[in-house]
């Protein structure tokens, strides 16, 4: 690091009006020579590759000639250098083994065919208890574990615990490991009343949402009487391609028994947001003035005619009659006013 740090300030004290053959750069920056670089101008040339034999060195003398085989170059030097070496093989064909048969004249068990003939060594009888099929803990040492842990006693220190009470860590039929499971799975796991709990509030929101969908005729999302916000739907997806999209239109149509927006169906009613309103009148009127009566306009509950009557009075108390961004928005009023919707 050090070494490619002062060959970078050598560079920079040269000066950016001196030139440097580029062959004689990727010499300095490197440790091989550049006739030494291997290049890639095809995909033919990439799939020739072994990539487990590359190394770390290796993947720097490698030169491409487009961008694409350079990325696909280096997404598998990645995916190929994650890989391990294949475990080594225990098994030794050993043909012990030990069957049983269920007699139903006699409802009880019959065994077969016995075989006590082994290939190999077998495991010490003080270690079986290590074999996945004798790790346990009794229900009794479960509640003892979670008991300690919430009086904020740490793992090992339990274990420790447990093993004095039994006569020793060779007395225990589980490690430390299968003890920290144990407590991941307690940790995951929702107790009774919180279940009930989330569950009813999963219920009541399920109902808001549908009852607010068919008041105030809102799909994805809208807004209520209190000028709320009223998120209805979300969802998140893997691309953002058409049939993708497209999906997940179909699926919320479905979920709000038919309520479509107006770019799908023309039968919908378009509104525009209140919040983005204000601020754009801010902006472009520049008077706070004017948001506050333009906002009583926008959701006082009028007539038609006395949202007229008013929407003039206001433009003529301003002097606004020639102002492009207020015509167009009036033009739009059908999308906004609290009289037409």
């Amino acid at each position: 690091m050090g070494n490619e740090l002062r060959k970078e300030e050598r560079f920079q004290e040269e000066g950016l009006g001196d030139e440097l053959d580029g062959e004689e750069i990727l010499e300095e920056l490197t440790d091989y020579d550049y006739d030494d670089a291997y290049g890639l101008d095809s995909i033919d040339d990439l799939l020739k590759l072994d990539f487990l034999s590359i190394d770390e060195v290796e993947v720097d003398k490698f030169h491409f000639g487009t961008l694409p085989i350079a990325f696909e170059f280096y997404n598998r030097f990645v995916k190929e250098s994650r890989k391990k070496e294949p475990k080594t093989e225990t098994r030794t064909e050993c043909g012990a083994q030990f069957q049983v048969k269920f007699v139903g004249v006699t409802g009880r068990w019959h065994v077969t065919r016995f075989s006590n003939v082994h290939n190999h060594e077998l495991l010490e009888g003080r270690l079986s208890r290590l074999l996945p099929g004798h790790r346990s803990m009794s229900k009794a040492e479960i509640a003892l574990i979670n008991n300690m842990r919430k009086s904020k006693i740490s793992t090992s220190q339990v274990y420790a615990l447990l093993a004095s009470q039994s006569g020793g860590f060779d007395k225990l039929n589980y490690g430390v490991r299968d003890m920290s499971n144990q407590i991941a799975k307690v940790r995951r796991e929702i107790p009774e009343n919180v279940g009930r709990a989330l569950n009813f509030w999963r219920r009541w929101l399920q109902r808001i949402n549908l009852y607010t969908i068919k008041s105030f005729g809102g799909w994805i999302e809208g807004v209520n009487h209190h000028n709320q916000t009223v998120v209805f739907a979300a969802c998140i997806v893997i691309d953002e391609t058409d049939e993708t999209y497209i999906w997940v239109l179909q699926q919320f149509l479905e979920t709000m028994n038919g309520r479509a927006p107006s770019s799908v169906f023309p039968g919908a009613h378009h509104r525009l947001c209140a919040w983005h309103l204000l601020r754009n009148a801010t902006t472009n009127m520049c008077s706070l003035r004017f948001t506050s009566k333009f906002k009583d306009c926008m959701l006082g509950d009028y007539e038609i005619p006395l949202f007229r009557s008013k929407w003039q009075t206001l433009v003529e108390e301003f002097g606004v009659e020639k102002k492009e961004w207020l015509n167009e928005i009036y033009e739009k009023c059908r999308s906004w006013t609290t009289c037409y919707i």
